[in-house]
């Protein structure tokens, strides 16, 4: 079955022994190409053995869709994958007739990847499915790498459970290893046209190096050494995750890596700044074609609509739970246990959702309007909550922090508009606001000012990358913040995403604003001094704190000054 080109010959230590040879069968209408060593291991005369798999509990989805399904089966102490492709319209069909099946295809390119010397999976089954002639489904079975993980888990997860002595030399560690491997591939003429960290697997084990694999190889082009012009499109793709998971520096690592294993002539610092640059074009390109698949619908959200109620919400909570909380979005608030606010015009309570043990705490907000304003708004599709739940989304796809919005629902019987917003519960949370209410008496205000410092840096640079993605936060002050009630989490969240407004580059009057508004709420807090607010505001700055800190630090105070004289003579505190 060795499909590898005659420039590339397979050596004795990769030719099959009689065990790893793949032999021919026929399962009903599919026929499959299997390793004899795991033959009677995952097939049976009906094919596939799932439903045995199913019974014992050995069988796990990992993705699923029209298209494609991924499922992890243990066999006898070891782990497969079994990638089914489906043929989910008439175009894969059609395709099918003048290609091979994307099993054959990646197994075939698999082989080449390894023959080119790039850690990958190995293939021990593929299988292809044909009806009245025409080649449809197609299956193919690899073992699972032991001891890895995708590298955006390993990221999320993993690294943050090691230890904090270890943390800082693994992360070096990475952004070298993955230059010199992304290297390694450009050099060897490798494309890989869905190249993101869940395609990499990573395996960090205690004094050991690391170790990356390429996976998911139905998108890898073969050819010549990529140009420079080609390898700066492919790590746009890497870059999309490593934009808001990694810090400057390491990215920069990364990139020296990478330059030192290309031997390339044009000069570092220039090539860097140009490469840097093109990926933070496409990274906001693909964050605006996100925004806008999501404003039209995707496979993560589904729409509401019963009577004159309508919405939208996650598809994770179940099509009962959505239609019912559209029909009458007020019989959510029957579990609630904690109200925050109960006027004419505003309610919000913290209710508990029995029925979603995934989301088992959540915050409803509804507005009720009288004005005609207001439904204009809302037949335009510009509603507050909707605003919300749109920013919410934006902001969360450039992981900066805030919590998830759950559903959003809008009523305009008759000539009140009542608009309803539901919300994920940070677990262990509390405003900003009501940390700083909490006086100990203890005497730990040395604790308290230490941990103020760190949760200042944290919001600094959230502020920063806010403004950056081209956002700003018009009611920016310690009750719209949410912060960790751990002594030892620095995480902050944004609330009141209605007052969120994107520009394409968020001017300069606005930033000012956005930070005003944010130290006039910091004035009744003694742990604040004057000092915090300038490393604060150095924070937020960055490489431009030299030339620009006394022009922003007047505008922010003269600001401030504007907004303490309205607050009196509105009788409005400062909050």
């Amino acid at each position: 079955m060795s499909n590898l080109p005659a420039s590339i010959p397979a050596s004795p230590a990769q030719r099959p022994t009689s065990q790893h040879e793949m032999v021919p069968l026929d399962c009903r209408d599919t026929r499959w190409f299997v390793r004899r060593d795991v033959k009677h291991l995952l097939l049976g005369p009906q094919g596939l053995k799932r439903d045995e798999w199913n019974q014992r509990g050995d069988l796990q989805v990992v993705k699923s869709g029209p298209h494609r399904e991924v499922i992890r089966i243990e066999v006898q102490g070891r782990a497969y994958y079994v990638k089914h492709n489906k043929i989910g319209s008439i175009k894969p069909l059609l395709q099918n007739l003048i290609r091979p099946s994307k099993a054959a295809h990646e197994d075939r390119i698999a082989q080449r990847v390894r023959a080119l010397g790039i850690p990958t999976f190995e293939t021990v089954a593929r299988g292809e499915t044909r009806r009245q002639g025409l080649l449809q489904d197609s299956y193919l079975i690899s073992p699972e790498i032991p001891d890895t993980e995708p590298l955006d888990r390993f990221l999320k997860e993993t690294f943050r459970s090691l230890p904090a002595s270890d943390q800082t030399r693994r992360r070096h560690e990475l952004a070298r290893t993955l230059g010199r491997f992304t290297a390694q591939l450009h050099r060897a003429g490798i494309t890989h046209r869905d190249f993101h960290a869940g395609n990499i697997l990573i395996r960090c084990r205690h004094d050991e190096p690391l170790r990356l694999w390429l996976i998911d190889l139905h998108g890898v082009h073969l050819g010549e050494p990529l140009s420079y012009r080609s390898a700066r499109q492919n790590l746009a793709l890497l870059h999309q995750f490593f934009a808001t998971n990694s810090t400057r520096s390491d990215r920069l690592r990364f990139f020296r890596a990478y330059y030192e294993a290309t031997e390339t002539d044009s000069p570092f610092k220039a090539a860097a700044a140009d490469v840097q640059a093109y990926c933070w074009r496409r990274a906001h390109r693909h964050w605006a074609r996100k925004d806008r698949k999501w404003k039209s619908g995707t496979r993560h959200l589904r729409k509401l609509r019963a009577g004159d109620n309508q919405g939208r919400g996650l598809t994770e909570l179940g099509a009962e739970f959505l239609n019912a909380a559209c029909r009458d979005p007020d019989q959510l608030f029957e579990s609630a246990d904690a109200w925050y606010k109960r006027s004419a015009k505003r309610r919000v309570a913290a209710i508990t959702l029995n029925a979603l043990p995934g989301r088992r705490r959540a915050y409803l907000k509804r507005i009720e309007l009288r004005n005609f304003s207001a439904r204009i708004s809302q037949r335009l599709g510009r509603s507050s909550v909707r605003r919300a739940w749109e920013n919410g989304h934006a902001l969360l796809r450039r992981s900066i922090a805030t919590p998830c919005p759950l559903l959003f629902a809008e009523s305009a019987a008759g000539a009140t508009v009542r608009q309803y917003l539901l919300t994920e519960a940070i677990p262990d949370s509390l405003t900003l606001f009501a940390w700083h209410q909490q006086r100990p008496a203890d005497g730990s205000s040395i604790e308290r000012r230490r941990w103020m410092r760190r949760i200042s840096d944290r919001l600094a640079r959230q502020i920063r990358w806010l403004h950056e993605c081209g956002f700003e936060h018009r009611d920016l002050k310690s009750k719209n913040i949410l912060v960790s009630s751990k002594p030892d989490d620095v995480q902050t969240w944004l609330l009141d995403l209605e007052a969120v407004r994107r520009w394409r580059i968020v001017p300069d009057l606005r930033r000012i604003q956005n930070l005003s508004r944010l130290n006039a709420s910091s004035l009744s807090v003694p742990e604040i001094r004057l000092s915090d607010r300038l490393r604060f505001l150095k924070t937020y700055l960055g490489s431009a704190y030299s030339g620009e800190w006394k022009r922003s630090w007047r505008k922010i105070e003269a600001r401030t000054r504007r907004k303490i004289v309205k607050n009196r003579k509105n009788s409005r505190p400062l909050s």
